[in-house]
């Protein structure tokens, strides 16, 4: 048996592993694509109190998708539960006008249950008690380029396992980690690479969880943090690079024999296009 990538997570023989078949799924390869759903305007009830104005639940869909959708006026905008390599692409979470004082919905996005999932060129304008969410033992989820007027993203309970958040906007900053309570959240591997905001973002609470990492340019101080945890923080004063994470290791890994697209400075950079073998675009090379 060869593997193409790494596992996920260490094995051992000792624990007598085994390989099966990918499971039978009723439902794969389903889209949402280029609509808005809006949702009448009524104010925000809060949490456990809303009036059922939810857009989007995929339950159980692997290899599916949304793309270019605007989702306004939602109490719930997105569940993926139980859904692998899904992707959500050019979402925007928004209102018509202010549904509260403090929040207009209770989720943005709420993925639990799964893996490899990609949440990219996102737009969050509303503000939700979770904007977007990651629980219930989630396994390589990649939250990147995306921005909120403030958002937040919370590895919310039961062990999200090697999440990415890349070349996020924060905006205002006020709470990046949303409510999340005294308990640990985040099982191993939580990687903030490149996030920024109007203020620079504060480390979570020690115990939010272990073997996290934070590299960017954006990032408070701290002082006191448990190094039991084995905490990794990198304050750059300068850019971070590459700006996002998951792009810069699908280029190479598409393109292995490619190894001068690993834009660090002074490598030649040829377009994605040709990367990823598509006509119409000549190799460019130029120097960064």
């Amino acid at each position: 048996v060869g593997f193409e990538r790494p596992l996920t997570v260490n094995v051992t023989t000792a624990w007598r592993p085994e390989i099966h078949t990918w499971a039978p799924y009723t439902r794969t390869e389903c889209g949402v694509e280029r609509l808005t759903i809006e949702m009448p305007w009524t104010p925000y009830n809060g949490a456990n109190k809303e009036q059922g104005w939810n857009a989007l639940n995929f339950w159980w869909t692997p290899n599916s998708w949304i793309n270019d959708v605007s989702i306004l006026n939602a109490d719930l905008g997105v569940i993926i539960d139980g859904s692998p390599f899904f992707t959500i692409r050019r979402l925007h979470l928004g209102t018509t006008q202010s549904r509260g004082a403090s929040y207009d919905g209770t989720w943005g996005v709420w993925l639990k249950n799964g893996a490899d999932v990609l949440v990219t060129r996102f737009n969050v304008s509303a503000t939700f008690t979770q904007d977007i969410a990651v629980q219930a033992f989630q396994i390589g989820t990649a939250i990147t380029n995306g921005i909120g007027t403030n958002l937040s993203v919370n590895a919310l309970y039961a062990g999200p396992y090697a999440t990415l958040i890349s070349n996020v906007d924060f905006g205002a900053a006020k709470q990046p980690y949303a409510p999340s309570g005294s308990a640990p959240k985040s099982s191993s591997f939580l990687t903030y690479w490149n996030v920024k905001g109007a203020v620079p973002l504060p480390m979570p609470r020690p115990a939010y969880g272990p073997k996290m990492t934070f590299i960017g340019a954006s990032l408070a101080p701290f002082t006191g943090m448990n190094t039991s945890l084995q905490w990794f923080i990198e304050n750059n004063s300068t850019m971070t690079w590459p700006v996002d994470l998951q792009s810069d290791q699908l280029a190479q890994r598409m393109a292995p024999q490619a190894v001068t697209t690993a834009y660090g400075p002074g490598k030649p950079l040829e377009c994605l296009e040709t990367l990823f073998h598509q006509p119409g675009c000549p190799v460019r090379q130029k120097k960064l």
